[in-house]
């Protein structure tokens, strides 16, 4: 099996909430022969987004960190935007807007320089909920409706349907409760159309 392969188990593992035997996949890549390759840094960015879902923040970003690192030296920016995604996303879930707004922006300038359009959509929608919290509406709502404008040329109705939600969110702040609810119907819709495409 080679170290692709080795890696797609890991993330599938992970994906499925394995944590256990995904991070013994995801150290067995972390072997001085591998340093070089991206599938070294994803495996650190792997065992962060572990640590992440078990809510040990101090080795989550311990991780990424290390994953941030590798990836700079690598020259690979669309691992780099998802390192900083995710480092964003735990420091908003602990309070650290200002931190995480920096990292979800320089996610966003990764994946603007990779022309990755699912991390960018992912990367707005992120910095739609910091905006909101911060209570800077209307920069929420033009992120949000980045994102939704983005999920949508990609087909991506889950996505569309975040967005959708982060727009009624939004209204529902602003308390413009006639078009929340329009945003929030429109959202369950799209989970409802979602699940029915996936069977």
């Amino acid at each position: 099996m080679n170290i692709k392969e080795e890696l797609d188990i890991a993330e599938d593992l992970r994906l499925s909430g394995d944590y256990t035997a995904a991070k013994v996949k995801y150290e067995a890549i972390l072997v001085e022969d591998n340093e070089q390759l991206p599938e070294y840094a994803h495996s650190l960015r792997g065992l962060a987004e572990i640590y992440r879902m078990l809510e040990n923040e101090t080795e989550s970003k311990a991780f990424y960190s290390k994953a941030i690192h590798k990836y700079q030296e690598l020259n690979h920016s669309i691992g780099l935007g998802y390192t900083y995604l995710g480092i964003g996303q735990l420091n908003r879930h602990q309070n650290n807007t200002a931190e995480a707004k920096e990292n979800i922006q320089e996610s966003i300038k990764c994946f603007n320089e990779s022309s990755d359009s699912y991390g960018l959509a992912d990367a707005h929608i992120e910095l739609g909920h910091i905006l909101i919290n911060e209570f800077n509406l209307s920069s929420a709502r033009n992120e949000f409706q980045t994102a939704e404008q983005l999920y949508i040329k990609l087909d991506d109705i889950w996505g569309t349907a975040c967005a959708k939600l982060g727009l009624g969110k939004t209204e529902l702040k602003n308390k413009q409760y006639e078009d929340a609810k329009a945003h929030l119907y429109a959202a369950q819709d799209l989970f409802i159309i979602n699940k029915d495409k996936l069977g």
